[in-house]
């Protein structure tokens, strides 16, 4: 017997931040004061992390879970994510790079 649902589907998002040399924790400290807390309260949020990459510790990670594709298209739309220019983009040291993926298996 096969069953097939409407539920929306599970959305995950992987960021990969480069972080000025020497500017992590001032990065780090804006990231949680700015967009931690308030992403984490949005509805449809699952999961939001940041991680730190212990070899390269410029290189950080973002592990994301939105329940639907329609909330992480709220995230995006949410004053706090559209100031990340202003709010920890002076930290970057190269554009972060974005996946937005589905889960397959």
């Amino acid at each position: 017997m096969t069953t097939t649902s409407t539920a929306p589907a599970e959305v995950r998002v992987v960021a990969r931040i480069f972080v000025q040399p020497g500017m992590e924790d001032d990065f780090i400290a804006a990231f949680t004061a700015s967009l931690l807390e308030p992403s984490r309260a949005e509805i449809g949020c699952l999961l939001y992390e940041l991680h730190q990459d212990v070899q390269r510790p410029s290189e950080f990670v973002m592990f994301e879970r939105w329940a639907s594709q329609a909330a992480l298209d709220s995230h995006f739309d949410t004053p706090h994510f559209k100031a990340i220019p202003e709010t920890v983009g002076k930290f970057f040291a190269g554009k972060p790079e974005l996946f937005v993926l589905k889960h397959v298996a």
